[in-house]
């Protein structure tokens, strides 16, 4: 976002989005937790990601969903995975290193996108799709999955096909675990724990498939995008990656001020869901939309110091760029140890080379931000 489309105001009305924009850190925060004025329900991103998944539902079939997994998802279950992760980030980057070596340029973002991919079909222990073929249908899901697209847009049947193949697979997965379980098996991969929950606190067939639809298709594409924005930082900072270099136990932290200058998602959607809401003063009709801009109310003065300045000791404030509330990011655990492992290994390593970047090319930055395309070589 420029300048010249920058909101004039903390709560400001956006003709061209038809939609109020807020971005005053407390206010973000306040309306994202806020889930009795303002719903996540029945929008534009339920609408592309699943109509009754997390993310979408503000009812306590949410909290029952997010039981299910909450053990998966949570610390001491993601570090449980770490050597696996770790041993997928070597294969992965094994043949980068000696492709670099030999004097080649290679683009890390297809191995960004293998690293997330392989690590949420292993969660899902999702025999299915091949990894191209996850990564297919994730990008096309995923483009423009923000905004309504008209039915006659090449892109409407392409997201539909796409859309339909994916529950396919999910609906067979489904299936297979519901049989594995009536024959003793106990599996406790995302997709088993969510069949075993079906039929209680409100888990129906389609909770399940939406959620494991979100799952499948938003898994993923963030923590690439994080990763690749730390990459194009910590390159533009040279005295910030020699001082991780010299001591990475800075990284968790250096990589969480990635997420809060360059926030991967730009912002979350809501509708006013209620008469009489005001924000800052500002009155706001019933049905409205609002586009709670997390990416610029973690760049407020009021809150961070100098906060375009990227500062890797920064003192620890909660960013917003893994959402606030009750829809706070359930992977975002998983995402900080992929990022951990895979950065740690790519730029940190005694053994990894001193790298450059050729070209950033980041496409369309309206919903996500980070690059699509990434070009390294090893530095002079």
């Amino acid at each position: 976002m420029d300048a010249a489309t920058l909101p004039k105001g903390p709560v400001a009305w956006d003709p061209s989005l038809g939609a109020w924009t807020v971005t005053g850190y407390e206010l973000v925060k306040q309306a994202l937790r806020d889930t009795e004025r303002f719903t996540s329900e029945n929008g534009i991103m339920a609408a592309n990601l699943g109509e009754e998944a997390m993310l979408a539902d503000d009812s306590p079939v949410h909290d029952a969903v997010r039981a299910v997994w909450a053990r998966s998802f949570g610390v001491s279950g993601v570090m449980a995975r770490r050597a696996e992760i770790e041993q997928l980030a070597r294969e992965l980057l094994t043949p980068i290193f000696a492709a670099l070596r030999r004097g080649e340029t290679v683009d890390i973002v297809p191995v960004l996108d293998a690293m997330a991919g392989r690590v949420v079909l292993g969660m899902l222990d999702f025999s299915q799709p091949r990894e191209e073929e996850f990564t297919r249908l994730c990008k096309i899901l995923l483009e423009a999955s923000a905004f309504t697209i008209a039915a006659d847009h090449p892109l409407y049947r392409a997201k539909a096909e796409a859309k339909a193949q994916v529950y396919a697979f999910l609906e067979d997965e489904l299936h297979n675990r519901l049989d594995r379980l009536a024959g003793g098996e106990r599996p406790t991969d995302l997709i088993a724990l969510i069949a075993q929950a079906e039929g209680r606190s409100g888990i129906t067939r389609t909770v399940a498939l939406s959620n494991l639809f979100n799952v499948f298709v938003g898994g993923g594409d963030t923590t690439v995008r994080w990763m690749g924005n730390a990459i194009v930082l910590l390159h533009q900072h040279p005295e910030a990656l020699a001082e991780l270099r010299a001591n990475p136990a800075l990284l968790p932290q250096a990589l969480e001020e990635v997420m809060r200058i360059r926030s991967v998602t730009r912002f979350a959607i809501r509708a006013v869901k209620i008469d009489g809401v005001e924000l800052a003063g500002q009155a706001l009709p019933r049905g409205d939309t609002v586009y709670l801009m997390g990416s610029l109310a973690n760049l407020d003065p009021a809150v961070f110091e100098d906060p375009e300045r990227f500062d890797i000791h920064r003192k620890a404030k909660p960013h917003l760029g893994f959402s606030h509330g009750m829809h706070l990011c359930i992977g975002m655990n998983l995402a900080r140890i992929e990022a951990q492992v895979l950065l740690g290994q790519l730029l940190l390593a005694p053994d990894a080379p001193m790298l450059e970047i050729v070209e950033a090319d980041y496409g369309d930055e309206s919903v996500v931000r980070g690059p699509e395309r990434l070009l390294l070589r090893m530095a002079d």
